[in-house]
């Protein structure tokens, strides 16, 4: 299952920096959960601003356009903080290429969260989060989502954590 979950995101990644040929639907599940994919859509960067890990207000679009793709992941609840902290450290640890340099991960939540990680974190009220959502389409989701975004902010890729967590649940004996 670990070769499997760092293979997973080395193709996302490396998929994220090629154009879509053609839309792709959600599977069932996911549009159950409330998601309308945006996939191509690019965010209005401009229009958010988070405190970042230093407490000082920045803006959203202050961490693009500098030739990496970004993994997005933002946070409904923080409980999930913990978990994908890990599952993602194992695996970038397994990529064949540094991940800090081949793309940027950043988190938004409510409330300020801190690692150790050379990932940027920003912290947002509840009002902001749930514009970001929108845009992404998931603001009628309960849960936590992850986004493969390109360098201009465009949508290229959505992961569900929520039927990520129960896959790995599933597969473990």
């Amino acid at each position: 299952m670990k070769n499997a979950s760092y293979l997973f995101l080395y193709i996302l990644v490396t998929l994220s920096c090629h154009p879509m040929t053609q839309a792709q639907e959600a599977p069932t599940s996911i549009a159950s959960l409330g998601v309308e994919e945006h996939i191509g859509s690019k965010l209005s960067l401009d229009q958010f601003t988070f405190s970042n890990e230093n407490g000082l207000k920045v803006n959203f679009s202050n961490y693009f356009n500098k030739g990496v793709p970004i993994l997005l992941a933002v946070l409904s609840n923080n409980s999930d903080y913990d978990a994908l902290k890990n599952e993602l450290s194992s695996a970038f640890l397994k990529l064949p290429f540094i991940a800090s340099k081949s793309f940027d991960v950043i988190f938004v939540s409510s409330v300020k969260l801190i690692s150790n990680m050379n990932w940027t974190f920003l912290t947002g009220n509840p009002l902001s989060i749930t514009q970001l959502k929108n845009e992404l389409g998931t603001a009628k989701a309960p849960t936590s989502g992850i986004y493969i975004l390109r360098s201009n902010g465009e949508i290229s890729r959505y992961l569900y954590m929520e039927l990520a967590f129960m896959k790995k649940t599933s597969d473990s004996p």
